[in-house]
């Protein structure tokens, strides 16, 4: 049912209700006025709960694992697509900027990713993501340069990745692009710590452990011994970032 349509079922159902106060129409708006009945501010509340009911429908939709792993390849393709061009972007970043869209999606794919010193890892996924970027001809993926830097280059498939994009991550899309935006050319050790907070921040919510600021640090020191190259004070920051911005754990 189009949104146009819907409007008019609310407010027939809300004219039906208070018409059932009144025998005839007049004599109902007036009623619906000395009430303070807002037709407007009903049907937005109306619809923001269709929303969430189909939002909720949609992430409830068991996927099998075939078509779970296509719809992260086209995640990641998307990542790759607005960022290959970034001097920064690299394996470990693309790892970090994936973990996190995947988040922001509401994938619950806590047995995918493990512990890994630059954080939350799922190496079996981006062992095969190159080999399917080329295999979908959306991206050639090059070891170039002193330290062997994955490069991505575009091919001329990649068209197709967008129209999977849009078709599967339309509702997330506002979201998923800030974040790209956001980490678009900054160092990997920033989108490593977020990452790295987000994991040990859901380790805390399902362990039923209080969140505080010295719980995090303490998850993140613990994490693994080379994290001690980030600061207290910069870990903080983060925290605040992340809360500030929504992206963290609920």
């Amino acid at each position: 049912m189009k949104s146009n349509d819907r409007n008019k079922e609310y407010k027939k159902m809300i004219h039906d209700v208070a018409e059932a106060v009144s025998s005839n129409v007049k004599s109902a708006n007036e009623y619906m006025e000395e009430e303070g009945i807002d037709f407007d501010s009903l049907i937005s509340s109306g619809m923001k709960s269709i929303q969430r009911i189909q939002k909720t429908k949609t992430n409830s939709i068991e996927l099998n694992k075939q078509q779970l792993y296509f719809r992260r390849v086209v995640l990641a393709g998307e990542i790759a697509r607005k960022l290959y061009a970034e001097f920064t972007f690299g394996h470990v970043k693309f790892q970090k900027l994936m973990f996190l869209c995947e988040k922001i999606c509401e994938y619950n794919l806590q047995d995918r990713y493990l512990k890994q010193a630059a954080g939350p890892m799922d190496h079996k996924f981006m062992h095969s993501i190159d080999k399917e970027f080329k295999k979908q001809n959306w991206f050639d993926v090059t070891r170039e340069g002193k330290y062997k830097k994955f490069t991505y280059h575009p091919l001329s498939g990649l068209s197709k990745q967008e129209e999977y994009y849009s078709r599967y991550y339309s509702m997330y899309d506002d979201k998923i692009q800030w974040l790209l935006q956001i980490f678009k050319s900054t160092k990997t050790d920033k989108v490593e710590l977020v990452a790295t907070l987000f994991a040990c921040w859901e380790e805390a919510l399902q362990n039923n452990e209080l969140v505080s600021d010295r719980l995090l640090i303490a998850k993140v020191y613990k994490w693994s011994k080379e994290k001690i190259k980030f600061k207290e004070a910069e870990i903080i920051k983060s925290i605040r970032w992340m809360e500030e911005n929504d992206l963290f754990p609920h």
